[in-house]
């Protein structure tokens, strides 16, 4: 009786550390996580470097010969701005809006955005370039169903982010923004910047448009949207060969784990 009390005395107390050490392991971690940096992630796709079927379906949409042009213009130059609204929203916002309702506003501010500070052959050719894709989709669905309401039915859905079906939702997204230009300092007001600082109105030039333009582009929207007020982490970017991934995710930098895999920040 005594060598079995002794001997379930000595597992409980081992189980007793093995649960201290786990619950302290825990809140470790806990900690580190909450004390590291936030910052941004912002993902983007290239031209060219995916299965055959996505490049043709990219060069049928965009315009064969001169698709890749307009392919970096749009991803390269306007959608960058889009996917910093997204960090705006997520650093600024009491609360996010359903993806869908986002998703216009950060085109909104893209929109307006470029309309204050980009030149004005490229935004001419964004309007372009998206009454062209337009007219290109395959249209997912029926004409009496909006592309917001499209939206909002398939959010999450497999068939909804292909090339063609995101592609559709997000290009009539940026023609709704470009029928009615609204105003910087509205459209961030509505993502949530508490106190909205105008500043003087520029132009951004950049020379070519590409891949080795997207830090600088990243660096000069965040620098410039902060003297407007609102609040952005760092910054890092990455190409992805998948011509349909576009994104920005929120990151900690736990151990600065972000430098060893995408270098420095763009801007701090």
């Amino acid at each position: 009786m005594d060598i079995y009390s002794g001997r379930s005395g000595t597992k409980n107390k081992k189980s007793r550390i093995e649960a201290f050490v786990g619950i302290a392991v825990f809140f470790i971690v806990v900690l580190v996580y909450i004390t590291s940096s936030k910052a941004f992630l912002i993902t983007t796709g290239v031209y060219g470097q995916s299965s055959t079927e996505d490049n043709d379906t990219v060069a049928v949409i965009l315009g064969g010969d001169i698709a890749k042009e307009r392919f970096e213009l749009y991803f390269h130059w306007y959608n960058i701005v889009h996917e910093i609204g997204h960090a705006i929203v997520i650093s600024n916002a009491d609360k996010r809006p359903h993806p869908v309702d986002e998703e216009q506003l950060v085109n909104d501010f893209a929109v307006a955005y470029w309309a204050y500070y980009g030149e004005a052959d490229k935004f001419d050719e964004l309007k372009y370039i998206v009454a062209y894709a337009l007219n290109n989709f395959e249209r997912p669905v029926d004409e009496n169903t909006s592309h917001m309401e499209y939206g909002r039915s398939r959010w999450g859905k497999r068939d909804f982010f292909t090339f063609n079906n995101y592609g559709w939702f997000q290009f009539n997204c940026v023609n709704e923004s470009l029928r009615e230009i609204r105003t910087l300092e509205s459209v961030l007001s509505d993502m949530g910047v508490k106190s909205v600082s105008i500043q003087p109105q520029q132009t951004f030039i950049y020379h070519t448009v590409g891949e080795e333009t997207v830090a600088d582009i990243i660096y000069d929207t965040v620098s410039v949207l902060r003297e407007w007020g609102a609040e952005i982490p760092s910054i890092y970017h990455t190409f992805n060969n998948d011509p349909n991934k576009h994104m920005v995710q929120e990151k900690r930098n736990i151990f600065g784990i972000l430098n060893l895999w995408y270098g420095s920040e763009i801007i701090k």
